[in-house]
């Protein structure tokens, strides 16, 4: 199915505002009769932005503006250097308030919006003062989604919708159903050849069959409970009209499907489905409620996914519709919709938070009632050794990261680090079948040693943190789990979590999930990591390293090697013990302060080594070790977790004689391909590394509390006189929470 875009006419009026910081200009343009001639820049945008999603496409939103608009549409487009970058249309909700245009028609709302921020010039653009702007029925995988970083926002829940991406074969994605699932079909089956004997499909595509069968489908959901309550397809003329222009528009380009489902000589179920950029949106579907008893809609669905596996290969068919648990059951994949609330400024928000609470005193909260998805359950779990197999693979996915990410590292965690405690929780997210989010949590402060910090299960001991999130998981997903640790939990006034990797996708989710929960959130640089990308032989990182550091390699080993000294590298599992008594006698006679948690080292070393993990390297002098070094390799990565040498034999440089030797296993042997130097940014790392990255924090103040606002106007404040005056307050007070010395 491929995609000609059309252009259109007709629309008037031109306001125009610049927003200096973003660069942008923004027009708008009141639209009486479709998009007019603004239907192709809207197209060429949305097969840009969106490889011209079917529902986003100028058909279908400009007929949206023609067949239930009522004049006051207002077309709103953003220019950045002669490009447009951004579109919505809009209308006045209410006093002050703007709201993209969304009819019931609108399975998402008509936004082409990559990046809210992009809205700080829109209000000013807008006719009178507008105070807020709501984006509705906004799908997070086609933008505007993510809370806007310097614009104030508010989200709700709206609705769940899935997919299933035909990728593979039918009988592989039907395998992959639930038994439950599986077994009501054949039994839907057997049930309608009793009834009404043979079921005959159809699948129409000529556009000389479209308009006769969107006309039955019509009259079938006519008869139905939408007919009695004058929703249906056919109930005005407006929305027959509507659908049966867009089906005929599809059908010309080839990019319309009717799927009707007959029993004898009568039609039991139909759905109209349209195709664009890789994309099949089923718009409508409807049965005859007379045959409810062997569900016909359900056993069309069946052959309308069977047929679009041969159909479209390689295409995604999306649902958009509010899924019960039962429909999820079908799915692959689901997302949240969400009503996104966007203002100019704090104190606007702060006024609309109060007048809100106003509204709602003296009555059950509505709005709070709204945002609970009844499909979304949090658990949490004390042991992570129960752990479900879903949520272990989800936190394997987070492993191939770094070994500190797993289940098997935050179950070793809680039983070491945290014996003396019960805060530890792996805190889990599902929706139906879904696991969604997977986030390891200390619930009771004890980790850190500059006071008590709720939040992430990590402390110096832990090189990276990050929760495990599912692809499409998204803040307002996140701020479910949030909610529910929180009400559980005696809702302390903050969170910390680090140190993360600000590049990863979780540390973005991570932070909308925490504004959306209501928190003041605000990042911290955690510490430097210096890391090497591997290329080539151990030969050839050799030659590239500092001239001293080759000769300090060369010379030492030879000493050590005259003086009878020799090198050890344990890996099995049977050669902890006695090499762990090694490593702490090292570590005894080393410039190192003593182990806040005694017994982690040893535990640490026998579970890395049960996994095939560990290079515990050992210099010998004779029988006396005077350098240990604990190296994690895991998954393509060699981390070099913690590192001593005995002061007394300092002459003989056998730290670095060390290093080299496990730097040349690691490279030549192991053949990873990155070496991470873990936490700090001493001065020797760079001479064996090349690279260098930064683990920042986020700590996140609840509003709600009287502790949490000074906290977060003590931070605002500290984080303000930091940038007016910069070394003059010191280092940031979070940065030395996280990350020991390795």
């Amino acid at each position: 199915m491929t995609l000609r875009v059309p252009a259109e006419s007709g629309s008037r009026m031109d306001l125009r505002s610049r927003d200096a910081r973003a660069g942008a200009t923004w027009e708008v343009h009141r639209l009486s009769q479709g998009l007019g001639p603004f239907a192709s820049r809207w197209d060429v945008l949305n097969e840009r932005l969106h490889r011209g999603h079917p529902l986003l496409d100028s058909a279908f939103v400009g007929g949206l503006v023609k067949s239930f608009g009522d004049g006051e549409q207002h077309l709103c487009i953003c220019t950045s250097d002669g490009a447009d970058v951004a579109m919505g249309i809009f209308q006045r909700h209410s006093a002050g308030v703007w709201c993209s245009f969304a009819p019931s028609q609108a399975q998402i709302g008509p936004l082409l919006l990559p990046d809210v921020d992009l809205l700080s010039g829109l209000f000013a653009a807008l006719p009178g003062m507008v105070n807020a702007i709501e984006l509705l029925c906004v799908d997070p995988r086609y933008g505007g989604s993510h809370m806007p970083r310097r614009l104030p926002a508010t989200m709700v829940r709206h609705a769940v919708t899935m997919s299933i991406p035909l990728t593979g074969a039918f009988e592989d994605y039907w395998g992959g159903r639930s038994k439950n699932l599986r077994h009501n079909l054949r039994r839907h089956a057997r049930r309608a050849s009793e009834t009404v004997g043979t079921l005959t499909s159809k699948a129409l595509t000529d556009p000389a069959d479209i308009d006769a069968a969107v006309l039955r489908y019509a009259a079938l959901e006519g008869r139905g409970w939408k007919g009695r309550e004058g929703t249906a397809l056919g109930s005005t003329a407006e929305q027959l009209g509507f659908y049966r222009a867009l089906m005929a528009h599809h059908a010309k380009r080839g990019q319309a499907l009717v799927h009707e489902l007959w029993a004898q000589d009568s039609i039991a179920a139909s759905r109209l489905l349209i195709a664009q950029g890789g994309m099949i949106v089923i718009l409508k579907t409807t049965f005859d409620e007379e045959h409810r008893d062997w569900a016909p809609g359900r056993l069309q669905l069946h052959g309308v996914v069977r047929d679009l596996f041969a159909r479209s290969p390689g295409s995604t068919l999306d649902f958009y519709t509010n899924a019960s648990a039962d429909q999820l059951a079908w799915a692959r994949e689901e997302r949240t919709i969400v009503h996104l609330t966007v203002f100019p400024d704090r104190w606007r928000l702060g006024a609309s938070s109060v007048m809100k609470m106003v509204r709602q005193r003296g009555r059950k909260r509505a709005a709070s009632e709204a945002e609970t998805m009844p499909l979304d359950t949090v658990t949490l779990e004390t042991d992570a050794r129960r752990l479900p197999d879903d949520v272990r693979a989800l936190l394997a996915a987070s492993e191939g990261r770094c070994f500190a990410l797993g289940a098997d590292w935050f179950d070793l965690f809680a039983r070491v680090v945290m014996k003396e405690s019960d805060g530890g929780r792996i805190a889990m997210l599902r929706r139906a079948a879904f696991v969604k989010a997977v986030v390891p949590l200390n619930l009771d402060g004890t980790l850190h040693r500059l006071g008590a910090s709720v939040g992430a299960m990590a402390n110096f001991y832990s090189p990276l943190y990050s929760p495990a999130f599912s692809r499409d998981t998204t803040g307002i997903d996140l701020a479910a789990l949030i909610e529910a640790v929180r009400s559980a939990h005696g809702r302390p006034p903050s969170l910390n979590f680090a140190p993360l990797d600000p590049q990863a996708m979780s540390y973005s989710v991570l932070m909308d999930g925490l504004r959306c929960a209501g928190y003041s959130v605000h990042d911290y640089f955690a510490h430097g990591n210096w890391y090497l990308p591997v290329q080539g032989t151990w030969s050839d990182y050799l030659v590239s390293r500092p001239g001293a550091l080759r000769s300090t390699i060369a010379r030492m080993s030879k000493r050590i090697a005259a003086q009878g000294g020799r090198i050890e590298i344990v890996t099995a599992p049977e050669e902890v013990p006695r090499a762990a008594a090694a490593y702490e006698r090292v570590y005894a006679r080393s410039w190192k302060k003593a182990e806040p948690v005694p017994d982690f080292m040893r535990e640490l070393m026998a579970w890395a080594a049960g996994r095939g993990w560990l290079r515990l390297g050992l210099v010998w002098m004779g029988e006396v070790p005077v350098a240990a070094q604990v190296w994690i390799v895991a998954h393509g990565r060699a981390a070099i977790y913690k590192l001593a040498y005995d002061e007394a034999w300092g002459h003989l440089a056998p730290g670095t004689v060390l290093s080299a030797r496990l730097m040349e296993h690691a490279i030549d042997v192991d053949r990873v391909h990155e070496v991470d130097y873990l936490v700090g940014d001493d001065p020797y790392k760079r001479d064996w590394m090349t690279h260098r990255r930064e683990r920042r924090g986020l700590v996140a103040y609840d509003l709600g509390t009287w502790t949490g606002r000074w906290l977060a106007a003590k931070a605002a404040a500290s984080a303000w006189l930091r940038l007016r005056w910069p070394g003059a307050h010191g280092p940031d007070r979070h940065a030395v929470e996280v990350g020991a010395a390795n």
